[in-house]
């Protein structure tokens, strides 16, 4: 298949595809062989058959748990949430700032409240299913997810999608109808018919929760991060599984007849499902919740395989059939990217809509840059991230970009941090009332006037180091703190240049030279001035140049991370 504007569609043999349908169905991109074995599309599938894997592996000890006459659903899945709660929600509380649980929940509790409910009632619903309506019907109802996720992804995520997305859907849909074709075929067809109505309700009732949280978890992990929407879940899902659980299956636990096999199963069912939980935001986040749910419609199938070796089901080549179909209808998917805001994708065609998607796509372009120029040196990384989605860079073709994106922008924060720093220590004022800024004041003239000693607080000695009174403080009026810092940095760190540098500001007052001697080495280097005041004025020069900008060049040479106040006062 290839849809560019010479060949692709169904017609005569060299006739040109008009480029109206070209457009309809795949955009102005031009799709060749090669879109259809990208590493990308490659790595998805794989990751999408490890999701069902997972899922295989819940089905398959569920059935082991059913045969051993527990049914447990809500104890399986608050044991799933728990260990969520210790890993994710643990991991919030030692987090700082905004993603701190504390500030979550300040701001966003009952969102995920809400979601976690739709989620543990997800899961509920369509166990109890099985009690009620069989394994066909739910296996057919239970792709009404698909559709109801597309619809809420279109109105809320402003997802938008193309003919050959929904073509796709279909093909996935008929590779479902040949696996439970294979299970009429097998008289598979079991499970209770008592009240079918009841059953099938029940398995709409799930798939649509189920949409409802897929779609909140793709807005999570693309716009905040996957470990506050597990966290989030593994706290509320834990109360709310906990309540239900103390309600409804108190009796059944008790009834459990604990043996080591029951003891490996349930352990074996929870780590198969944290698993998934965990792993599937990873995915989501590459691709979307809808494609994702394309990818696991094989989780029945791989069941089905594992039956056929455990449970002794019969084979069927229907299976193979199904496979195949659903893998290529989910390619069909992904294979033409769909448009979200967040994403940055323009999906050309109609001309009515390409203004706006253009300025969408701009306008969620030049918000993420404005967010990056003030991000916390901690979420430099995530914006790196979001960058090279936002502009459909894939980071495994050209990760020097990645690289080099990620050390420009530490050193635009750094720098606008620094400024930050600096300003709030010049409007700092010296306080004599404050031990930290004495001190600071004390160290200063012991390490400039070492073996003389300071005779109080108030004195004429303070001259000695060039401030223009018996009180250093009236002095740092115009630097502030800034001022009393940059000449202890000096003073400490290059002891031996502000030494011979107080030295030299001390002549000819306290020099034994002759007057011909003092005229012949003022010429020579500078003498004769007030050493503090002179290097406060230096301070003030440096928060010019600083805030102007004009030390941006040279900071951005010595300091090859993030320029810090070191950098400055090594400036000064």
């Amino acid at each position: 298949m290839e849809c560019e504007e010479g060949y692709g569609l169904p017609g005569h043999a060299g006739q040109r595809a008009p480029a109206g349908w070209r457009s309809l169905v795949c955009g102005q991109r031009s799709l060749t062989l090669k879109d259809f074995f990208t590493c990308h599309l490659l790595k998805t599938i794989l990751l999408g058959q490890v999701l069902s894997m997972l899922i295989c592996g819940t089905a398959v000890t569920s059935q082991y748990l059913a045969e051993a006459h527990v049914e447990t659903p809500m104890l399986q899945s608050f044991l799933n949430y728990t260990l969520l709660l210790l890993t994710y929600t643990t991991t919030l509380f030692f987090r700082k700032g905004e993603e701190n649980i504390i500030q979550i929940l300040k701001s966003r509790w009952w969102k995920y409240f809400l979601v976690a409910l739709t989620d543990v009632e997800a899961n509920y619903t369509v166990v109890l299913a099985y009690q009620y309506t069989t394994l066909t019907s739910i296996q057919l109802l239970d792709c009404f997810v698909i559709p109801v996720l597309m619809v809420l992804s279109w109105f809320f995520l402003k997802t938008r999608y193309r003919p050959l997305h929904f073509i796709a859907v279909v093909v996935c849909l008929l590779g479902v109808g040949a696996m439970v074709g294979a299970d009429l075929l097998a008289g598979r067809d079991q499970g209770s018919n008592s009240s079918v109505l009841l059953g099938d309700s029940l398995v709409l009732i799930s798939a649509a929760l189920y949409a409802v949280s897929n779609m909140c978890q793709e807005y999570t992990v693309k716009n905040l991060s996957r470990v506050e929407f597990l966290g989030m879940m593994g706290l509320f899902g834990t109360l709310i599984s906990g309540v239900q659980l103390g309600v409804l299956e108190v009796g059944a636990i008790t009834k459990i007849n604990w043996n080591w096999t029951i003891c490996l199963l349930f352990p074996s069912y929870v780590l198969c499902m944290y698993g998934l939980y965990s792993f599937m935001p990873v995915v989501v986040k590459m691709t979307s919740a809808t494609a994702v749910n394309l990818s696991l419609l094989t989780a029945d199938l791989f069941s089905l395989f594992c039956g056929i070796v455990l449970f002794h089901y019969k084979f069927s080549v229907l299976y193979i059939v199904s496979f195949v179909v659903i893998t290529l209808g989910f390619i069909l998917f992904n294979v033409v990217p769909t448009y979200t805001p967040d994403s940055g994708e323009v999906t050309e065609g109609d001309p009515a809509d390409e203004s706006g998607t253009l300025n969408s796509r701009h306008e969620a372009f030049s918000k993420l840059l404005q967010n990056a120029l003030s991000a916390h040196p901690d979420a430099v990384e995530k914006t790196i991230d979001d960058i090279m989605a936002l502009k459909k860079i894939n980071p495994d073709t050209n990760p020097q970009l990645a690289i080099s994106l990620q050390a420009s922008l530490f050193q635009i924060v750094g720098y606008r941090n620094l400024v930050l720093e600096v300003e709030k220590l010049r409007r700092e004022p010296y306080d004599c009332e404050n031990p930290d800024h004495e001190e600071m004041l004390m160290k200063l003239w012991k390490t400039l006037r070492p073996d003389s000693a300071l005779t109080g607080r108030i004195s004429k000695q303070w001259c000695e180091i060039g401030f223009q009174g018996s009180d250093p403080k009236t002095d740092f009026r115009g630097m502030g703190l800034l001022g009393l810092q940059n000449l202890l940095y000096f003073a400490e760190h290059d002891k031996a240049a502000a030494l011979q540098m107080l030295h030299d500001s001390l002549q000819p007052k306290h020099s034994k030279m002759s007057k011909a001697e003092w005229e012949k080495q003022k010429f020579d280097k500078a003498i004769g001035y007030s050493f503090a005041i002179v290097g406060i004025n230096i301070t003030d020069l440096a928060y010019s140049l600083l805030v102007s900008g004009s030390l941006k060049t040279h900071l951005y040479n010595v300091a090859p991370e993030m320029p810090s106040l070191m950098h400055f006062q090594q400036t000064f």
